[in-house]
């Protein structure tokens, strides 16, 4: 992964940005650890180091081969207790996966540095979330770590917020429709309204003419119940 181009960002910006990119690195080893657990055993990351910018003086990191690194990555064997540390480049010569498990690495690793490079441009940005969240909604825990942290949103996490916040907005239009058709059927008796232009309707506010066409195209003609409701 090529260093990120933080010199425009603050030194408070640029640590939460790389504990994002940690994050993401890790994750994307945990990712094919998961999928591919029945044929390359029980492995787990147990460590993710960064030796900075200036790696090639003073990093300590060292691979299997004894190579310095800039990022080393240390995983374990559950079942064997066995401990490799390697940098990706080197991945291959010390372990025994497949092919396709390396791929699978790779291919997790680039999508992380695509969304730490997204991130790192919306912070250049300026990036704020424009959108109201409802109490209702229950925010992922992923997303709820970036939130506080102060970190804009990568653009497949605020679509996954902009989805679940429809989603409480539809339950609740849904469990509005429900109410009012449960207070339509017990008020049978009462008049049922049908407005036309010499009932009085357009004497109403734009907004009250609306919400009462609204009402009525739900089926709902009692009086009382729009009344209450306007």
């Amino acid at each position: 992964m090529e260093a990120l181009l933080t010199k425009e960002l603050t030194e408070d910006q640029v640590r939460k940005l790389r504990k994002y990119e940690r994050e993401k690195r890790i994750r994307a080893f945990q990712i094919v650890f998961e999928m591919h657990k029945e044929t390359i055993g029980e492995w787990e990351i147990t460590d993710y180091q960064d030796a900075g910018e200036s790696w090639r003086k003073v990093s300590k990191l060292k691979c299997e081969c004894g190579r310095t690194l800039r990022y080393r990555y240390t995983v374990t064997n559950r079942n064997t207790a066995e401990i490799l540390n390697f940098g990706i480049n080197h991945l291959k010569e010390h372990t025994n996966f497949s092919d396709d498990v390396l791929r699978e690495i790779n291919k997790q690793l680039n999508a992380a540095r695509k969304e730490v490079e997204e991130i790192e441009l919306r912070l250049k940005e300026d990036w704020e979330l424009d959108i109201e969240i409802p109490e209702t909604v229950i925010i992922p825990d992923s997303i709820k770590r970036m939130l506080n942290d102060g970190l804009p949103l990568s653009k497949s996490d605020e679509y996954h917020l902009s989805s679940l916040i429809q989603e409480a907005y539809n339950a609740t239009w849904e469990t509005s429709k429900t109410t009012i058709k449960d207070i339509e059927d017990l008020d049978r008796n009462y008049t049922i309204i049908r407005v036309t232009p010499k009932s009085g309707f357009y004497d109403l506010w734009e907004h009250e003419q609306q919400f009462i066409n609204d009402m009525l195209y739900l089926g709902v003609g009692s009086t009382m119940i729009i009344a209450e409701q306007l």
